[in-house]
């Protein structure tokens, strides 16, 4: 288990205001407890197929909620929400759910303990990772434009990539990725006519029909729309609307029972849904550009 996350550890992580975990809660403590003849019952129910298994599954997850929750509240992060550390360690408790065995001797709750600690962590670090990768392309994306800047007052020519490498000592695929990922971020203030003799150089900014909207209002805009475009190209129909509803990503947040309303479905295959598409999204190729759009 990695231990460089300690630092992430807090005795108390509980944010009573955040009505979306206050709601979590309420739904949790609707599942009972299992006592050890029940959990003994529902892995023999799940380990002989049928069609009693799917239900004993869900059973089993249901009645170890609580405890994730009691683990998640032992780690803090800047950006990560409770509720993000929640649905971390509730994919751990699926998993530990799906490959627990009795006959190792084992009791499950120390046998989920640590899958579900490592999976909150491993996301800790995972989640980390993107945010620094994410910074150092931002960084490279600066030098280049502030160097290109230079280039075109002094010698009035782009600097190209690889005269940028040179300078800067970065590898070119980093930097083609770099800038590739920040080309929907394109500055305003962007002249739209380099290559014209031209003396009045036109710039994005000036192109825009409503001059009072503000950089952070377009940023905010271009985040969403490629949100959506990451959604649309990893996610089916069913997926994005739990994704968007249950984050708010179009609007106010919606609660699981609403969706499970408005889908004709169960709350426990809203929940399925929703831990199936955080999962595509996470192994999907375009997933650090949806971390970085979170970031951003």
């Amino acid at each position: 288990m990695s231990t460089k996350n300690s630092c992430y550890k807090a005795t108390s992580f509980t944010n009573r205001s955040d009505e979306l975990f206050n709601f979590y809660l309420k739904e949790v403590r609707r599942h009972k407890r299992l006592t050890p003849e029940e959990s003994h019952e529902l892995l023999v129910a799940m380990h002989a197929g049928g069609p009693e298994a799917l239900a004993a599954r869900n059973r089993f997850v249901e009645g170890n909620l609580r405890y994730v929750v009691s683990v998640a509240k032992n780690y803090n992060h800047p950006i990560l929400s409770i509720m993000d550390l929640i649905q971390l360690g509730n994919e751990g408790l699926v998993h530990a759910v799906e490959t627990f065995d009795e006959a190792l001797g084992f009791q499950f709750a120390s046998y989920a303990d640590k899958i579900i600690r490592h999976t909150i962590e491993k996301g800790l670090d995972d989640f980390s990772a993107a945010v620094t990768q994410s910074q150092l392309q931002t960084q490279i994306v600066r030098d280049y434009k502030r160097m290109n800047e230079q280039m075109l007052q002094s010698k009035h020519r782009i600097l190209s990539i690889e005269g940028y490498c040179e300078i800067s000592d970065n590898k070119y695929d980093t930097v083609v990725k770099a800038l590739a990922a920040a080309k929907r971020y394109e500055s305003l203030d962007a002249p739209t006519n380099l290559y014209s003799d031209e003396d009045d150089v036109l710039t994005l900014g000036d192109t825009l029909s409503c001059s009072t909207r503000c950089d952070a209002e377009l940023d905010k805009e271009s985040i969403s729309l490629d949100i959506q475009d990451i959604l649309s190209k990893v996610l089916n129909d069913k997926e994005q609307f739990v994704i968007n509803n249950l984050y708010g990503l179009k609007g106010e947040n919606r609660y699981i029972d609403d969706l499970a309303k408005t889908l004709a479905v169960s709350e426990d295959r809203v929940r399925q849904i929703h831990i199936k598409a955080v999962k595509k999204l996470k192994q999907a190729s375009c997933g650090d550009r949806l971390i970085a759009c979170f970031a951003a």
